[in-house]
């Protein structure tokens, strides 16, 4: 992001939130447009797709990895399945309108239970609970360190959300360097 400069990321993001084509053309160009291999290519589609969710979070549904990755079959999504701890093959793929059924049907679960207000946000921090309760299944011993060594779950759901009030030691996930 650095070597492309403020301006340019500017444009990308204009044109992934309001560019000519579909979803998920917008989501390429934008993925495509950042050079990156392994890891940080999956980085810049997961900052993609939260630059669209929370820009407008009644239009796009929350598209990261941690809802649904379809390469590692893993995410709060499996949560959701019966017998999902069992199953090994997951055909859902990683569209777009995959992720917006998973938030209808959602959707449709909160308004029966008589849920009416704010229900994108509430989808977002039941994803986020149902992630969490996932993590700390597979692997609570090994990822306590990425998580503060904390017992409290409403800790990781702020995290994963991006509405972590308070860090140890003062600190910030953001690297001031890179931001001059």
């Amino acid at each position: 992001i650095e070597e492309q400069g403020a301006a340019r990321v500017g444009e990308m993001m204009r044109d992934l939130l309001e560019g000519h084509g579909d979803l998920t053309q917008r989501m390429t160009r934008f993925e495509e447009a950042l050079p990156a291999t392994g890891k940080a290519k999956r980085v810049i589609r997961d900052m993609g797709a939260e630059v669209l969710h929370f820009s407008d979070p009644e239009r796009y549904p929350l598209m990261t990895r941690w809802v649904w990755d379809q390469s590692t079959t893993s995410g709060a999504v499996r949560e959701f399945i019966r017998g999902g701890d069992y199953l090994t093959d997951f055909p859902f793929g990683e569209s777009p309108e995959m992720f917006e059924g998973l938030r209808q049907w959602m959707r449709e679960a909160l308004l029966e239970l008589g849920v009416y207000r704010d229900v994108p946000y509430m989808v977002d921090i039941i994803l986020a609970h149902q992630y969490s309760q996932y993590v700390r299944a597979m692997a609570e011993g090994f990822l306590r360190s990425d998580f503060g060594g904390q017992t409290d779950f409403t800790e990781q759901i702020r995290k994963l959300l991006g509405v972590e009030v308070h860090r140890r030691m003062g600190g910030s996930r953001i690297k001031r360097d890179a931001i001059h």
